[in-house]
């Protein structure tokens, strides 16, 4: 029909899209444009966007008026993206564009001043939205070309201006002048939290962390287990903790897209596709509220945006000084971990971000942070009221508890140096102690290089998923509890000692669950068809968390006049 046009877009909730159908129509009367389909304050935004950009760019405006329908109507369509869309449906409508000119194409990108096409959060998922529903081209702006371009199977074009779009529909050169707005700088991926790269930490072989601890972190690398590392400053507590992202395997094709739609969503913006893509890395401080944690909408026309353990997803979650962290955070945490999403309601109805990570947190021992309890000026009510802090939800749903204790001076975290070749008797990096529990480190090793660890890992990794191999899951962490009774039982001696630690009243049945997940995982690392005693002995040690009565039972004379001379604080 004359003076009518029909494009298609995409919206998003959250990391949810669906299409959108722009339909142009000019009828005879004022000339001007009316949107319908969004909130009133956002359709006179779209409609100022658009007029400014097809004025600045030179193109013919209607001289009838342009009603505009963004169906379906009564579906909320928060963002800025459907402003190209608008824009390229009034000039088709008004004859300047053909009309095949966007068959079977995608159009998304937000207009700004001098009609430059001005990058626009979400445009992974929008490539996304148009190869799973057939679609073959999208138009998205230049500084998002590089993310849109991670989906495979869809043609991504880019424009920088409105003009330079038109010309290329039409099959014109490009137009460019002195008029037409700067390429925007493509900045860099941001480093640190959330990051899609990430560069190596210092190399494992470098430290002097405890056989244990190094067990415990290929455990939870090769089978997806919560970590919780005790220890005091200069202990190695960070320092474990952080390597677990070094030694987890490169995302597979489906889980970095699944990374790269969410960091889209969030505004973060990479590079295009790299070899391998390592897990993302997200950071809980204390500043983090509840909104932070989950994710939120800033205003009421804005996208819902992930929170960090969203950004976490398929990577790791990590949280330094857990006791330091709002009442609330740890509140949720138990329920993320359990659910593996959250679920955020904001005014645009409810949405809901992936959320499956691995968390590796740090607690000292003490709030005087001491490394052993020799050392401790606090009482046992600042004991108690130190760990009080951490849900028993959470601790139960950490499956490695590791202590560390101080390393020595000439191998602290500052010099990480290997022993000279003289060194025939090194000190030990860490002593068992009270607190410390069965997971107490022993006198510390010769931890293998990053590289080899991470080696090992993958192994694991290929071994537990050749055997999970339709079943949906993809490490041992996500079994279920009646799958691991029935299809996935231990050795008989193993069972045996499951069972009589239930029975002696050690472990839920949740609880024991978590043993035989763990239990796995370390036959898969120690290259065993199934768990044996030995595997579910140890995963029983690992399970115990700090023990606050043996910590403060084992103060020396020396720590308790300490106490009473030096208050802590």
């Amino acid at each position: 029909m004359a003076g009518s046009a029909c494009l298609q877009a995409v919206s998003l909730i959250g990391v949810d899209t669906f299409t959108v159908q722009v339909q142009a129509c000019l009828t005879p009367g004022v000339p001007g444009l009316q949107v319908h389909g969004l909130p009133a304050d956002a359709a006179a935004g779209v409609e100022e966007r658009v007029r400014d950009a097809i004025a600045s760019s030179g193109l013919d405006w209607p001289q009838r008026h342009v009603t505009v329908s963004l169906l379906p109507a009564a579906v909320a369509k928060p963002g800025t993206g459907l402003d190209l869309p608008v824009a390229v449906a009034v000039l088709t409508a008004n004859g300047v564009l053909p009309r095949q000119a966007c068959a079977d194409m995608l159009l998304f990108g937000e207009l700004g001043a001098g009609g430059a096409i001005c990058a626009v959060p979400g445009a992974v998922a929008a490539a996304r939205h148009a190869a799973a529903t057939g679609i073959g081209t999208i138009v998205v702006p230049a500084a998002n070309a590089a993310e849109a371009r991670l989906v495979a199977g869809v043609r991504v074009v880019t424009a920088r201006t409105l003009r330079g779009l038109v010309a290329l529909l039409r099959g014109d050169p490009p137009g460019g002048g002195p008029d037409a707005p700067p390429a925007p700088p493509v900045l860099p991926p941001p480093g640190g939290p959330g990051g899609l790269t990430g560069a190596r930490q210092a190399d494992l072989a470098d430290t002097q962390l405890p056989d244990s601890a190094v067990l415990a972190l290929a455990a939870s690398a090769a089978g997806g287990h919560h970590l919780m590392v005790y220890g005091a400053p200069g202990s190695g507590a960070r320092i474990l903790a952080d390597r677990l992202a070094d030694v987890l395997p490169p995302l597979d094709p489906q889980a970095e897209l699944e990374v790269a739609v969410i960091r889209s969503v969030a505004g973060l913006r990479g590079p295009g596709r790299t070899a391998a893509i390592r897990p993302p890395v997200a950071y809980l401080t204390p500043g983090t509220g509840p909104a932070g944690l989950r994710g939120h909408q800033p205003g009421p026309d804005d996208l819902h945006r992930p929170g960090v353990v969203s950004l976490a997803h398929h990577g790791v979650l990590r949280a330094d000084d857990l006791q330091r962290l709002p009442a609330a955070v740890l509140a949720a945490l138990p329920g993320v971990l359990v659910q593996g999403a959250v679920d955020t309601l904001g005014p645009h109805g409810h949405c809901r971000f992936p959320a499956r990570f691995v968390l590796a947190a740090t607690l000292t021992p003490c709030p005087c942070r001491a490394d052993r309890p020799a050392h401790c000026r606090c009482t046992p009510g600042q004991l108690r009221g130190h760990h009080a802090r951490i849900p028993g939800r959470l601790l139960a749903r950490l499956d490695l508890h590791v202590h560390l204790s101080a390393l020595p001076a000439a191998r602290s975290a500052d010099t990480l140096s290997p022993p000279s070749a003289g060194d025939q008797n090194p000190t030990p990096a860490s002593t068992a102690h009270p607190g410390a529990g069965a997971t107490s480190t022993a006198p510390a090793s010769t931890a293998p290089a990053t590289a080899a660890l991470a080696d090992q890992v993958g192994e694991a990794r290929d071994r537990a998923r050749k055997r999970l191999d339709e079943t949906g899951w993809s490490c041992n962490a996500q079994v279920s509890r009646r799958a691991l009774h029935a299809d996935f039982r231990p050795s008989e001696y193993g069972a045996r000692c499951l069972r009589r630690a239930q029975e002696r009243g050690e472990l839920s049945s949740t609880g024991a669950a978590q043993v035989l997940r763990l239990a796995w995982t370390l036959a898969d690392l120690d290259h065993q068809a199934r768990p044996g005693a030995d595997h579910i002995l140890r995963a029983l040690q690992y399970r115990r968390p700090f023990d606050i009565a043996a910590w403060a039972a084992a103060r020396s004379p020396r720590g308790a006049s300490a106490a009473s001379a030096h208050p802590a604080l």
